[in-house]
Parts: C-alpha cells; structure tokens; sequence
C-alpha cells in the first residue's frame, strides 16, 4: 500500500515571502520527464480557515528538472496550508506534489 503522508515545510511568518519546492523525483518513473508544472494554494481545514488564497501565489511556479518551486507571500496568522503543485508528465500522466506550510505571526 501506497503512503499519502505529506510533506511539511517549516512554518512561514505571515509576513515573510519565501519560494518554496517540491521535488518530484521519487514520483517519476524511468525515463519519463515533467513538460509543465502550475501551484496552488489550499486551506487545510483541520487547522484553521481563512479567506481567500488567490493572491499568496508571486507568479508562476518554476521548473528545474524534477524540482517545482513557488514563491508565496502573506497567509493568515494560525492557519495550515497545502501548497498543491500539479505536475504535467511526458508520458501523459499528471501527478501532484503536496506539503503543508503553516503560517504564523512570530516564527
């Protein structure tokens, strides 16, 4: 059976804005590449909630081999987020990389 724990980040202050990455490489079989890659932002409900989150995300997400990054900024005091980075595959396949970021006023 599969794992489908996630990844966690070290938490981020509300207003700190830091890139953070997902490595892709242990989802990825042999000889097969990621051709595009785009983040999102959702609110964990089991801790906390908050608005909107549309406007956490600075740009687009990047691409360097197996690793997605985004820049993030803001975030609401007390509240767990998942950054959800849904990766396009050669073969056709789409896979998504997910971890936790919590957000605190003092860190």
């Amino acid at each position: 059976m599969m794992s489908c724990a996630l990844q966690s980040y070290d938490c981020k202050a509300v207003a700190e804005t830091a890139t953070f990455s997902y490595d892709f490489a242990l989802k990825l079989p042999a000889g097969v590449t990621i051709t595009a890659v785009v983040c999102s932002v959702i609110i964990f409900m089991a801790y906390g909630s908050a608005g909107d989150t549309s406007g956490m995300l600075g740009g687009t997400a990047t691409l360097n081999g197996t690793i997605a990054s985004q820049l993030v900024s803001g975030g609401v005091d007390g509240v767990t987020y998942v950054l959800q980075f849904t990766a396009t595959c050669s073969d056709g396949e789409i896979i998504l990389g997910q971890a936790l970021m919590p957000v605190a006023t003092f860190v």
